[in-house]
């Protein structure tokens, strides 16, 4: 039991925090703001104003992105948050924040019509609102709304949100919707900011379908000396491969499948091969691998490709059919789709 002098100093010291708590998030700093709320609720005692402002600063680092890790401290919050909206007196800001969070959480649950309903009305009560367009444009995305989430996602970033989540989705949107040069030069500078290798894969594609893969080598080569994941180290083969630099990529071809085995990294390595002139063991690696060539763009090109310059058109033609398929729904394959026709005019029926 507290001493009657700590017991008067409670309060007073419980207000001192809720009003820094409430600081800190209008300073967009949410991690202050809950070490404050939670310390308020441990040393004040808990009025309805100072359980809102806790309720209000667990929504707003949910709103980010920080979800709860157990299923009862999601429903709990839940229903917090539900409360609270119920009440009078929130400003429009304070409940696009809890509107966002409880979106945040019904995405998590695979909600995903309760999500999209929660960031409707969220935007329309306050369109400045930048946490609920970034997180409704997330969602369109996840759903293939490509169109809408770039236009979202434009206004996000114009209005100088740069988290790590709207260059993610800002980039991926880009490249959905065939803009891979503004790809390329919006990742050039994430990248300063964002140590990420989710945005150096986007920054291979981008090179990739620009047919430029100089522009994602630095990006691949600084990304790898912090971590090595053999999926970069595989783009960064494929990089060196596009630009004829045949023994760097093998090497970091072979570098990643030293991880383990892969069926995309082995169709690049006979890729390789193809391009040393080795027929035998490029058609080799594709007939050992056909049953299991995934449906990739990338995958399909080269199989494609070794198919067809080892002799085997028939075979080559059917899995262009497939490229065909991706490339239909996917206007930036377009390059290697004329490079499969032109290949094909020059090889035997």
């Amino acid at each position: 039991m507290l001493a009657p002098g700590c017991q008067r100093e409670a309060p007073a010291r419980g207000v001192e925090h809720w009003q820094a708590a409430r600081a800190a998030r209008e300073k967009n700093d949410t991690a202050t703001a809950l070490a404050q709320a939670e310390t308020g609720a441990l040393v004040g005692a808990l009025g309805r104003a100072h359980t809102n402002e806790l309720v209000l600063t667990r929504a707003a680092f949910v709103a980010e992105g920080a979800l709860p890790q157990s299923t009862a401290e999601k429903t709990t919050l839940a229903l917090q948050l539900g409360l609270l909206l119920d009440q009078a007196g929130l400003s429009a800001a304070d409940r696009a924040t809890l509107l966002t969070a409880r979106a945040r959480l019904a995405i998590d649950g695979r909600r995903l019509v309760a999500a999209r309903n929660d960031l409707d009305i969220a935007r329309r009560e306050a369109p400045a609102h930048s946490l609920s367009a970034r997180v409704l444009a997330t969602l369109d995305l996840e759903e293939r709304k490509d169109p809408e989430a770039l236009a979202l996602f434009e206004k996000v970033v114009t209005a100088g949100d740069l988290s790590l989540e709207s260059a993610r989705g800002y980039a991926t949107a880009l490249l959905r919707m065939g803009q891979a040069e503004r790809a390329a030069q919006f990742m050039a500078g994430a990248l300063s900011m964002h140590q990420d290798p989710v945005l150096v894969e986007s920054m291979a594609d981008a090179a990739e379908q620009l047919g430029r893969p100089q522009l994602a080598l630095a990006a691949l080569e600084q990304q790898l000396r912090r971590e090595a994941p053999p999926a970069l180290r595989r783009r960064l083969g494929e990089a060196y491969l596009d630009l004829g630099r045949l023994d760097e990529a093998e090497r970091e071809l072979r570098s990643a499948l030293s991880a383990g085995p892969d069926v995309a990294t082995s169709l690049s390595l006979a890729s390789v091969e193809l391009e040393r002139g080795h027929l035998e063991r490029a058609r080799a690696a594709v007939d050992r691998l056909y049953e299991q060539i995934p449906a990739t763009p990338r995958a399909l090109f080269t199989a494609t490709v070794i198919l067809a310059k080892t002799g085997d058109v028939a075979g080559a033609r059917t899995l262009a059919a497939q490229f065909g398929q991706l490339a239909q729904r996917d206007t930036t394959q377009r390059r290697r789709a004329e490079l499969l026709a032109a290949l094909f005019k020059t090889s035997q029926p």
